[in-house]
């Protein structure tokens, strides 16, 4: 350098080792995904509450389905609110799987496909998230995910 100049030198060797420490844990990625797993189970339950208008709001009972949930006397079977005959469906969806690549909730339920997509004679009352929720909630954890990733390698 020529004499009465002025030099800025970054050591970078610190920073090498922290984002080295950052791709190691960003590789294992199996416990973010349980909880956007768990996320979205816990969505699907809550749009089941709210009748679908966390999404897609449902369409109402027919008169006729809406008459047989209610006994002689005129008391409420206890399941008077939309796709809960019995609860069955409701409590189905769970987690399927989570690894280090995906997250999967969903319904072994056979009837829960008609549901979901509707039919001839069945409106659709979409129970899962749009791909765009599902976006959203995942966006959501793996901003939380990588910020804690962060902070353990020092970044």
């Amino acid at each position: 350098m020529a004499e009465g100049g002025v030099q800025f030198e970054v050591k970078t060797t610190a920073t090498s080792d922290a984002l080295q420490r950052l791709a190691a844990q960003l590789r294992d990625r199996r416990v973010v995904n349980r909880q956007l797993a768990i996320q979205m189970s816990s969505w699907v339950a809550r749009n089941f509450a709210a009748e679908g208008r966390l999404n897609v709001p449902w369409a109402s009972l027919a008169a006729s389905t809406a008459a047989r949930k209610v006994t002689k006397a005129g008391a409420r079977r206890g399941f008077d609110h939309i796709l809960v005959q019995t609860g069955l469906l409701r409590a189905s969806f769970q987690l399927f799987a989570s690894d280090n690549d995906s997250a999967t909730v969903g319904s072994a339920v056979k009837y829960a496909e008609y549901h979901e997509a509707g039919g001839r004679h069945l409106p659709r009352r979409p129970m899962l998230p749009t791909s765009d929720i599902a976006l959203g909630q995942a966006v959501d954890v793996y901003e939380n995910f990588i910020a804690r990733s962060r902070e353990q390698a020092g970044l």
